[in-house]
């Protein structure tokens, strides 16, 4: 089915949607019972949303300094050639460190997120990969977090304020 832009979504789907966004493993069962509706309308719903890619995808956060990835970067780039983006896109999709990119206004291009090891390989990708290696890309300028201070999900419906 076709991705329908600007979809419209009803109180129970907007329902179904915040609690899969509290928890994208709940069972359907349990949403069935919030929702006062059977397993199987929650299945379709669901399996709707979806297919009108409402929904996209369901991830699992990981605590990156658990897994000894200390060290958490925001890199913005210039393109040397703007026209030389899409090349630029594809060998950033191969360096495994870099887990977002957006397109951005104002001085630079693009934004990159990258989480590393440590300092030596954030110092590396930056200056031996990115500023070295791939072609159209003139400077970079990076930004080193310091600590994440919330991460949300997004707020489904009409504000509550």
């Amino acid at each position: 089915m076709k991705k329908q832009v600007n979809y419209k979504i009803d109180k129970t789907d907007e329902k179904i949607l915040t609690l899969l966004l509290d928890n994208a493993r709940m069972p359907f069962l349990k949403i069935a019972k919030r929702c006062n509706l059977s397993g199987a309308a929650i299945h379709q719903r669901v399996k709707s949303l979806e297919n009108r890619g409402v929904i996209q995808g369901y991830y699992t956060k990981l605590d990156t300094a658990i897994l000894g990835l200390d060290i958490t970067a925001f890199v913005s780039i210039r393109f040397e050639k703007k026209k030389d983006y899409k090349n630029v896109i594809e060998e950033l999709s191969k360096i495994p460190e870099i887990v977002e990119a957006h397109f951005s206004t104002g001085e630079y291009d693009l934004i990159i997120k990258v989480v590393c090891k440590n300092k030596e390989d954030l110092r590396k990708l930056i200056i031996e990969t990115l500023n070295t290696k791939i072609e159209s890309i003139e400077s970079t300028c990076t930004y080193i977090s310091l600590g994440q201070i919330f991460n949300r999900p997004i707020t489904i419906g009409e504000s509550k304020d």
